[in-house]
């Protein structure tokens, strides 16, 4: 298990929510893996809960996966998102394992129709084991 800080980033609404949680890797054949996520309850975060998916892991430590929240829960970070169109990148979070760290981000440039939700909205997870 990993702990980790999960930072969600939305500029054009300023917001920067720092959840602290816990991320499981399941191993699987083949250089995948599977997993799930826990968010601790904090003032900016409430609890919750969800899967790693399609984790991918190379032989030089890079990483990649996604968080699949659910739709209840979903942070405004992720409700950014998905309430908006999105112009470029990925909601794929792609890092590194080295050692006892792991570390991996995603940015992803939305726009809303409207100011306070124009801009992008940066993912990010760093943590040990």
């Amino acid at each position: 298990m990993w702990t980790y800080t999960f930072i969600g980033t939305v500029t054009g609404r300023h917001e920067v929510l720092v959840c602290p949680g816990s991320l499981t890797i399941t191993p699987q054949a083949g250089g995948t893996f599977t997993g799930s996520f826990i968010f601790q309850p904090t003032t900016e975060c409430e609890a919750t809960s969800g899967n790693v998916t399609r984790g991918a892991y190379g032989p030089d430590g890079s990483i990649g996966f996604e968080l699949e929240f659910p739709p209840s829960s979903d942070p405004i970070f992720v409700q950014a998102v998905s309430a908006c169109s999105q112009i470029s990148g990925s909601e794929r979070l792609l890092g590194s394992i080295a050692g006892n760290r792991i570390r991996a981000s995603a940015r992803v440039v939305i726009d809303c129709g409207n100011p306070d939700t124009h801009g992008s909205v940066t993912l990010a997870v760093a943590g040990s084991r």
